[in-house]
């Protein structure tokens, strides 16, 4: 399984109203929603590439004198047949996000599609989230 590692420095990466600041909890999305799931219902089976995993681990450097106002819970969803689950953190002034999805077949039957659409709508939630920090006051 391929790894990628990145420093990066996102300019503008949250917006600031007052003393908070405004940012999604992902870079970026993972589209799986759109990709497979648009259909509210399907016949037959939905096949794709095969069983593959994706983890995204991301660590948030918080400015200084930022709190989190908000830190997701943890969430977790396990189908035989799928399963995605979302890590969050805060220490010493860093945000910790963990996401992990994990297809663990090559085809999901046509009786699953809906829980498969439906875990895959929560990762699209997921991934749209936003965090809000507040300026500490002194």
């Amino acid at each position: 399984m391929p790894l990628y590692s990145h420093n990066v420095y996102v300019k503008n990466f949250a917006s600031k109203i007052d003393n908070e600041l405004i940012f999604s909890a992902f870079l970026d999305d993972s589209q799986l929603y759109r990709s497979y799931t648009m259909n509210s219902s399907r016949k037959f089976p939905l096949t794709v590439a095969g069983e593959f995993q994706m983890i995204s681990a991301l660590k948030i450097n918080l400015p200084a004198n930022y709190k989190p106002v908000n830190i997701p819970k943890d969430k977790v969803i396990k189908h035989p047949l799928f399963e995605t689950s979302y890590n969050y953190g805060f220490e010493n002034s860093t945000i910790s996000i963990k996401s992990v999805f994990k297809l663990k077949t090559y085809s999901i039957p046509a009786e699953n599609y809906a829980e498969f659409r439906a875990m895959t709508r929560s990762i699209q939630e997921e991934e749209s989230r936003k965090i809000i920090l507040e300026l500490e006051q002194k």
